[in-house]
C-alpha cells in the first residue's frame, strides 16, 4: 500500500502552481504591452524586442524580491 500524501504538501503545491500560473500569464501580459506601447512610439526593431524581453522579467523579480525583503518574519 502507498502511503497518503501530506495534505499540507499538496496545499502548498497548489499554492505554488497557482502563483506561477498569475507570474506567467502577468509576464506575458506585459510583453504584449510593451510591444505594442514601443511599437506605437516608432522605436526601432531590435529595441522593441530587448525592452521587451527584459522588462517584464525585471519588473516580476522586483516585486519579488521586495515581497521577500517586507514580508519575511525575522529571527
Amino acid at each position: 500500500m502507498g502511503d497518503l500524501p501530506d495534505p499540507s504538501k499538496q496545499q502548498a503545491s497548489n499554492r505554488a502552481a497557482i502563483i506561477g500560473l498569475v507570474v506567467g500569464t502577468v509576464g506575458i501580459s506585459l510583453f504584449i504591452v510593451l510591444w505594442l506601447v514601443l511599437d506605437s512610439w516608432g522605436i526601432g526593431l531590435i529595441p522593441q524586442l530587448a525592452i521587451s524581453i527584459c522588462m517584464p522579467p525585471a519588473l516580476i523579480s522586483a516585486f519579488a524580491g521586495a515581497y521577500f525583503l517586507l514580508y519575511q518574519p525575522r529571527n
